[in-house]
Parts: structure tokens; sequence; C-alpha cells
């Protein structure tokens, strides 16, 4: 199973067709698990017990042989330093565990020495990595009380001793933090404060895996999941989690009563149409009903005769719906011909965009190109050719090409800033294994929480199910339909139908 992922360098972890045997068994504990964790999200691994999610977060931090392994484990870590590892190499420990990577297992007593007090072995985890100034103020976060730390662990309840070792991990400010049942002992008071700091982590850059049976404690924190198929060891399904990735008061996009005469006569009619932060939005309609001059409109080549536009609640000078498109609305159009400069060359096409990126930041976007590129499966000898070169379905990948980096550009030129890609039947002329894996490839995107998406298609039923919301125009109005099914459960629709294959 390989679901798509992000290039390397926006990953910390990558998994590769990866899977456990011990020796003594016929049977490989689990097998053919294809991954990735990116840099700075909270990923979840769920499963029922001996299904292998704990021997999997072990893998990560080395503790189980590498002869057991099948398949290959990358590591890339910040400062540029990257690990390759497979059953015929051994894991580099003093490189990595304890400074790049932290494994939190769920039985405490496995981690404090019995015989020390606790605040014996936190001062000298502290001295060792220099974050002894950090300690109270990690004691305080995860609420551990001062008098405690003056007891021998076999004096501290379950709860206390997790938090203790919670607390040596914060002090050793890894990269890369492997957390199994974080909250198995946590009352519930104070799993709050757990969950609070979890998320302080991730806003700091540092990966977390959390390791959990139930999905439901961690469904407000949790970016894209991997969880294991409950029926069978050798399979894992790997879907993201369907939830609001972030809470605003208003919408991202709002368009209100915006009507469009032609000639006197009436073509297009808004009655309300809203975009939230991170949502799919799916807008159908048959030929002519007015899908091309709504899109035409949101990005200000056409004037609204009425009615208007909102940007985070904030209205737009129809004057101004250009200018601010230009930034924040990025579009993969349906006429590829009109998209793309006839001649200017393929790679020009793209350098155009990447040029605009500061200078440290141009080799990410290269790199970036590069992975988009070998993705969308664009054959390497065509860059140096010119659009009318290229198939149909070619012209359609690059358009996207095109669209997702030039979101990537204006990201990182204002980081603070949402952003909407506009997908105008973009899985015309694209054959059904790669539609997959371009929705597979935005899914994972959706944990920087800084887009939305809006589709326009017809007669996309599976595109139709993965949103969150339907619009369908009908005689040149946008009305709102109920959806028939969840994200979710078109995901593990997806899911199965990857398995069986």
């Amino acid at each position: 199973m390989n679901p798509p992922s992000p290039s390397l360098e926006q990953n910390i972890v990558c998994l590769e067709n990866f899977g456990v045997r011990f020796s003594a068994e016929k049977e490989p504990l689990f097998s053919d698990v294809s991954f990735s964790i990116p840099r700075g999200a909270i990923f979840g691994i769920f499963g029922e017990t001996g299904c292998g999610k704990t021997t999997l977060g072990q893998c990560l931090g080395g503790f189980v042989p590498l002869s057991f392994w099948e398949g290959k484990i990358h590591f890339h870590f910040g400062n540029g330093e990257k690990f390759s590892l497979d059953k015929t190499q051994e894991f580099p420990a003093r490189k990595i565990r304890g400074k790049k990577i932290v494994y939190i297992p769920q039985d405490p007593y496995k981690t404090l020495n019995p015989f020390e007090p606790v605040k014996k072995q936190l001062c000298r985890i502290a001295q060792y990595y220099g974050t002894e100034k950090k300690l109270p103020e990690i004691m305080a976060q995860l609420q551990i009380q001062e008098k405690k730390i003056h007891l021998l662990p076999h004096h501290l309840s379950g709860g206390q001793k997790q938090r203790i070792i919670l607390a040596c991990a914060l002090l050793a400010e890894p990269e890369l933090f492997v957390l199994d049942e974080p909250l198995a002992s946590i009352d519930t008071g104070g799993r709050k404060a757990i969950l609070d700091c979890l998320q302080g982590l991730s806003k700091e850059g540092r990966t977390l895996a959390v390791i959990c049976h139930e999905l439901q404690e961690y469904e407000n924190i949790i970016a894209p999941s991997l969880c294991f198929e409950f029926s069978s060891r050798h399979s894992v399904y790997y879907f993201p989690q369907k939830r609001s990735f972030r809470s605003l008061p208003f919408p991202v996009l709002s368009v209100q009563k915006i009507t469009k005469k032609f000639y006197g006569n009436p073509v297009f009619e808004s009655t309300g149409l809203e975009i939230h932060s991170n949502e799919w939005v799916y807008l159908e309609g048959h030929n002519g009903c007015g899908k091309s001059t709504f899109v035409n409109m949101l990005l200000g080549h056409l004037s609204p005769d009425e009615g208007e536009i909102q940007w985070l609640g904030q209205k737009i000078p129809f004057r101004n719906v250009c200018n601010h498109a230009a930034k924040h609305i990025h579009v993969a159009f349906q006429d590829v011909f009109h998209s793309l400069d006839p001649r200017m060359k393929v790679e020009d096409s793209l350098r155009e965009i990447i040029s605009r990126s500061p200078g440290k930041n141009r080799i990410m976007m290269e790199n970036m190109k590069d992975f988009l590129w070998k993705h969308l499966e664009l054959p390497i000898d065509r860059s140096k050719l010119l659009p009318g070169e290229l198939s149909y379905g070619q012209q359609k990948r690059l358009v996207l090409l095109r669209a997702l980096l030039k979101y990537r550009l204006y990201n990182i030129l204002e980081p603070l800033s949402f952003h909407l890609l506009l997908f105008d039947e973009i899985f015309s002329g694209i054959h059904k294994p790669l539609r997959r894996k371009i929705i597979f490839l935005l899914q994972e995107m959706r944990y920087e929480k800084t887009f939305s998406i809006l589709w326009i298609a017809h007669a996309q039923d599976d595109l139709r199910k993965l949103c969150d919301r339907v619009y369908c125009i009908q005689d040149g109005k946008i009305v709102q339909k109920k959806k028939e099914k969840s994200t979710l459960e078109f995901y593990n629709f997806l899911a199965e139908k990857r398995i069986k294959s």
C-alpha cells in the first residue's frame, strides 16, 4: 500500500513497504505499511490491541532489531541529516535516539530508575541537554507537583509517572516524539493539559506520532492518520481524518447575492455560497449553467451587477477583487490552452513562479517542483517542450502543478494568509489511479491549515462524496445540496479498494 506523500524535505519520516516479522513466527506482525509523517504535524496511529502499533513506534525509536524489519524507513532531520535504514544496516542510535527522536513508552516502569528519586533523574537529563532553565516551566505545564519529585518512582501513581517521563522527553527537545498511549493513565482533569502541551509542541515545529486505541480523545488535534485494519494483521488503512482544522467565526470566502446579466438577461444569481477554513467544497452543474461566469466573478475578470464578495469577513470592493485573487486564489482552469503561454517552454513556465520566491526558499520550491513533477507522472523529457507538444492530459497536470507552486509561493511570501485552490474540471483527461494519488496528496497537505479547495465539476461522484459541502448551479442559481456520505466513509471505501488491488 503506497499512499502518496510530500517530498522528503517536507516529511521527517517516510515508511516504504515497511513490516516486522519476528524469527519465531511464520507470519509477519504487520506488513506493507507505507506512510509519511509531515514535519510539524501531530500524526495518529490507531488500532486494536495486538495489531502492531507499539512495535511500529518502537521501530521508529530503533528498539526493534533491524534484522526483523521488512522494507525501509527514511529519516530526514532539520539539520539536513538523512538516514535510509533497512534490515541490512544498524540503527544509528547515538546520532538519533534521544537527540532527534524520543520514544515514550506506555509503561513508565520501563523508563524510570526505581532506585533514584525523580528529581535527580529530571535534573540529570536537563543538565545533559542544557535545559535546566526550562524544567520549572515544563513541570508547571504538565501539572507536576514540586513535592512529588523528591519521591522514588514507586511512590507515585501511574498518571504521575506518565507526566514525569513526558517531562523527560520535553527536556531532550527532540525533533520527533513517539508517544505510546500518552493519556492512558492521566485523569480527566489532566488530559486537557497534556493535549494543550502536544499542540504547543506542534506549533513550535516539533513532530509527534501518537499511538492510541481511541480516536475520539485526539480528534481535535490529530492530522492525517494511520489506522491498522482490525480484521487482518497484514493490511492497514491509511486515510486522513475529517475534522475542523481551524475554527473561525466567519468563512474564508463568502459570496452574497451576486448577480450577472448579459444584455439585460440574467445568467447567474447566487443567494449565498460559503467556504470555511480547510474545507473542500464541490460545485456542480450542467454545461452552460453559469459555472464559468461564477469563476470569472470570483477572480475579478467579470464585475457582478449586484451583491458582494467577502474574504475573512471583510467585503472586497469589486475593483480590488482581481488583485486580491492573484495572491489568494490559485486556479487550475479547465481550458488548458488559455492557461499556458504557447511560446514558453514547460520548464520556463515553472521557473517563472519559482524565481519569485526568496533566495533561501528557492531550493525548497525546486524540490517541490521535482516532487510534483514525478508525483503527477509527467515524463522527464517533456520539460523542454512547448505546451502544444504535450498531450491534453499532460497539459492538465502541468496546469495543476503551476497552481500548487503558486499556492506555495504566496504561502511563503505571506505565511499568515489563507488561500483558496480553485480546480475547474481538473480530472478530465487524467486516469483514475492518478486521480486517487492527487486526492491523497491534497488531503495530506491539509495539515498546513492554510487553504480550502473549491472543486468545480460534474458527474464526479467520488469527488462529491469526498467534499465537506456540495453546491449545485440550477438555472443560473446556486443551491446547497445535502451530502450523502461522510469523508471518513469515503476514505474507508478508498482504502478497501487500495487493499484489494
